[in-house]
């Protein structure tokens, strides 16, 4: 229903701009057949005067009807730039969103690496305080510890990421 309301709104608009635009040539077309018709009586001294009047009002209307015209497109042509103007920021605005998105799910992404990254590190820095270097390899020292240490590097790495996951959730 609304869509038909809108619809009919629309060609009202339409009309009276069509009407808006034809009036003006309407004037011009009959000031222009005034004159015509003046020019074509044969002049006398009775119809001179008459005869000049009718060339003078049909030169007026005229000169009002191209600047009713001049008028109107110049009216519609500022429409036009608005809504030309309304698009461009309308577009301007959801390209800014999308970047704006963008760079969110970036810095999101890099904090959640660096959150998951000190995990692993201080991970690795309990182990290396409770547990014993055994030997050196190429990939680096073996560290050896009861279970209860690695169990409690493990549960503190665990939280840690956890932790990591609800304070930068992937977007």
């Amino acid at each position: 229903m609304d869509e038909q309301r809108e619809l009919n709104k629309a060609l009202n608009v339409g009309l009276f701009s069509l009407v808006g635009a034809i009036i003006p040539l309407i004037g011009l077309i009959l000031a222009i057949v005034a004159a015509s018709l003046a020019s074509n009586v044969p002049s006398n001294i009775h119809t001179q005067g008459k005869k000049h009047t009718v060339q003078l009002v049909a030169t007026i209307a005229v000169i009002l009807a191209l600047l009713a015209g001049f008028g109107y497109y110049s009216l519609y042509k500022n429409q036009e730039n608005q809504a030309a103007a309304q698009e461009q920021a309308r577009v301007e605005q959801v390209q800014k969103a999308q970047r704006d998105a963008a760079s969110a799910k970036s810095a999101q992404e890099s904090n959640l690496s660096f959150c998951l990254q000190q995990a692993d590190d201080n991970y690795w820095k309990y182990v290396k305080l409770n547990a014993t270097s055994t030997k050196e390899t190429a990939d680096g020292p073996v560290y050896t510890a009861y279970q209860p240490v690695w169990d409690a590097a493990e549960n503190t790495r665990t939280t840690a990421k956890d932790e990591c996951f609800r304070r930068y959730p992937a977007l």
